[in-house]
């Protein structure tokens, strides 16, 4: 059993979700 290998699909769909929502943040604070 290996249940990190059913947690990465999910971590990378999450990665993908949040990394976006970062550099909006940043190019807001920065604007």
């Amino acid at each position: 059993m290996e249940p990190m290998t059913g947690i990465e699909p999910a971590y990378s769909a999450w990665e993908a979700d949040v990394l976006p929502l970062n550099y909006i943040g940043i190019a807001a604070k920065e604007g």
